[in-house]
């Protein structure tokens, strides 16, 4: 067998997971009005039930802000009313087939569309624009700052409350947290900017802020990237005498060392970054004028790239 260890049993954390077989997280637009709906669950129910040892299932959306962003459309939200309890439908049909399940928390940051919706500004570490998106975002404060770290903390209550077994930061694709780690979108003068250890700052303090609220007894884990593929931008470090990529990312690398510390589980490394712009992410949404995700104001009116 080319992958001996495939099928046999792994520890993540306090975490015992079956089997090496896991589904990453991602859209699958079943959600409604940012709740799971019996369609995710059953989706990933039937994941569990093909075997996979672990479903990192998300990503959640951790704050209020921008709610009816039609970035996301079908996303779910930890702050939705009724949420918890089809949290719990979902985990206990899971974790019925010996499943292990994580949720991911993010925040999308300058990526969500639109402020329009409903007049709050798109949060950022500086007021720099996501291409895709052409929407100015705030500079965050030191309350905004606070009230995010602090969304982050109480999604992961909710989850844990639930019965998730464990928490995936998001902190890749140019998301919010993401965008404070690339000196491309964080220009900040502050302790949050500057060289890589100040950059990192935030989001390690958002991971600590999710472990005081989680305790000891669920894994903790960050999604990051590793290469953005972008000038300027994190990439894979030379390996001596150049040539190829051997030398490893630099983020990756100092997340390697701090990662070990206590209450650390996983690092799920990914590459690329939205850079430029793309077709409209609602060109397809807002012409399903009967789309119950789709807010009042947004199924009337047409998007910025086809007015």
């Amino acid at each position: 067998m080319a992958y001996p260890h495939l099928f046999s049993p792994i520890r993540i954390g306090p975490v015992e997971v079956a089997n090496r077989v896991a589904v990453s997280a991602h859209h699958n637009n079943f959600d409604i009005n940012g709740l799971w709906s019996e369609r995710t669950i059953k989706y990933l129910e039937a994941r569990a039930a093909g075997g996979a040892g672990l479903i990192i299932a998300g990503a959640i959306r951790v704050h209020p802000r921008n709610a009816e962003s039609i970035c996301w459309p079908r996303s779910d939200w930890a702050f939705a009313p009724g949420q918890p309890e089809m949290f719990r439908a979902g985990t206990a049909a899971i974790k019925a087939h010996g499943t292990a399940v994580f949720a991911q928390l993010a925040h999308g940051g300058r990526q969500y569309w639109d402020s329009g919706e409903d007049m709050e500004p798109l949060l950022a570490p500086s007021a720099i624009a996501c291409p895709a998106i052409a929407e100015t975002p705030k500079e965050m404060e030191p309350e905004d700052l606070a009230e995010v770290a602090e969304s982050f903390a109480e999604a992961a209550a909710i989850c844990a409350d639930a019965g998730f077994d464990g928490i995936e930061v998001h902190a890749a694709y140019g998301y919010l947290l993401s965008s404070f780690i690339t000196p491309t979108t964080n220009r900040r003068d502050d302790s949050y900017g500057g060289d890589l250890t100040a950059r990192m700052r935030y989001p390690l303090e958002v991971v600590a802020r999710v472990r005081d609220v989680i305790g000891p007894g669920m894994a903790l884990g960050v999604r990051m990237v590793a290469d953005e593929r972008v000038e300027g931008g994190l990439a894979a470090a030379p390996p001596p005498g150049g040539g190829g990529a051997a030398g490893g990312p630099p983020t990756l690398r100092w997340w390697r060392p701090r990662s070990r510390r206590p209450g650390w589980s996983t690092i799920s490394a990914s590459s690329a970054a939205r850079t430029r712009a793309r077709e409209c992410w609602t060109r397809r949404c807002t012409s399903r004028r009967d789309a119950t995700y789709i807010s009042p104001k947004a199924s009337g009116r047409r998007c910025r790239c086809q007015s």
